[in-house]
C-alpha cells in the first residue's frame, strides 16, 4: 500500500487517509462483485470525497482485485488492514467459487452439516469463553450466510433433517 504523504494536504489530512486505508479490502470486495464506486463511497459516508477518490485511485494501482472470485457471502467479512480477520474459508482463496463444479444435493446437504458445525462450535467459543474472536465472528456470520442459502436451495424439510443431525451429535457428547 502507498503510505506516501502528500504535500498538498495537513497531517490530519493524511492520518485520515491512512486510517481509510484499513477499508482497502471491503471496498476492493464491493468493487469485484458489481458495485460502483459512488456505492462503495456510501459505505464510509464520513470520508471526504477528496481523500476517497485518492483511496480509489490507490485501490486501482494495486492492479489485480485478490476478492473477484469470492462467493456473495464474504462481503463485509474482509480482513482489515489486511491482517487481522485473515480467514482462508470467509474472506481467502478457501472462499472462491468454483463455476465449473456444481454440487448435488447430497454435497449440499454434507456442506449444510459443514456450516452447522461451524457455527455451533462458534456460538460455544462466545458462550463459554465469554468473547468472541475476529476469526470466529467472520466464520459465525459466513456459514450463517451459506445455511440461509443452501435452505434456499435444499428446502426447509431437508435443511432441518440435516440441521437434527448435527444437533443430535451434540446431544450424544458426554458433558
Amino acid at each position: 500500500m502507498h503510505q506516501e504523504m502528500h504535500p498538498e494536504t495537513s497531517d490530519r489530512d493524511n492520518e485520515y487517509l491512512n486510517g481509510l486505508r484499513l477499508f482497502i479490502p471491503l471496498i476492493q470486495n464491493h468493487l469485484a462483485h458489481g458495485h460502483t464506486p459512488e456505492e462503495c463511497r456510501q459505505l464510509l459516508p464520513t470520508a471526504p470525497k477528496e481523500q476517497f477518490d485518492r483511496l480509489l485511485a490507490e485501490i486501482a494501482a494495486l492492479g489485480e482485485n485478490p476478492f473477484k472470485n469470492l462467493c456473495q457471502e464474504s462481503l463485509w467479512l474482509e480482513p482489515m488492514g489486511g491482517v487481522v480477520g485473515c480467514v482462508d474459508e470467509v474472506n481467502g482463496p478457501g472462499a472462491e467459487e468454483c463455476p465449473a463444479f456444481v454440487p448435488t444435493r447430497h454435497e449440499l446437504s454434507v456442506l449444510a452439516k459443514y456450516w452447522i458445525k461451524e457455527s455451533l462450535d462458534a456460538d460455544f467459543f462466545f458462550f463459554d469463553r465469554k468473547h468472541s474472536s475476529s476469526r470466529l465472528s467472520r466464520i459465525s456470520t459466513f456459514a450463517h450466510r451459506r445455511l440461509c442459502r443452501i435452505e434456499r436451495i435444499l428446502g426447509s424439510e431437508a435443511f432441518k433433517a440435516a440441521d437434527t443431525e448435527v444437533k443430535d451429535c451434540f446431544d450424544s457428547l458426554p458433558f
